[in-house]
């Protein structure tokens, strides 16, 4: 009996390890000291100097280059998939997950993912 539960044990004690290490790769569960305002401030300076703004315009409102990414934050785009885009880009759009850390595209998603819904900010507008 002692033997079979020092196993348990020892299978309980990896899996909790390989279940932490798992965790932090995911950008939603990132547990960095930024704030979330601080990280959307982050996400719209690396938006404007690390080559988004070039093809999708300075607010993200679109331009013959890329398409406008102001609606990716309400719509069906989570924030895992924002970040596969990101990372591995797409048809048409480069991948950068060879130029920004994890913490980089963690604070770029936070940042797409801040715009309101195109409807709400036609409301306050008028």
């Amino acid at each position: 009996m002692r033997r079979f539960l020092r196993s348990d044990c020892r299978l309980l004690c990896l899996l909790l390890v390989f279940l932490a290490s798992g965790m932090q790769a995911f950008p939603e569960s990132s547990t960095h000291a930024l704030s979330h305002k601080d990280r959307i401030a982050a996400g719209g300076r690396l938006y404007a100097t690390k080559g988004c703004a070039f093809c999708h315009g300075r607010q993200a409102q679109g331009s013959p280059k890329g398409p406008a990414l102001t609606h990716l934050g309400w719509w069906h785009w989570r924030g895992a998939r924002l970040a596969h885009q990101i990372e591995n880009g797409g048809p048409k759009m480069p991948g950068f997950g060879d130029s920004l850390t994890q913490d980089e595209v963690t604070s770029l998603v936070v940042w797409l993912r801040s715009h309101p819904h195109p409807a709400a900010a036609a409301h306050a507008g008028s």
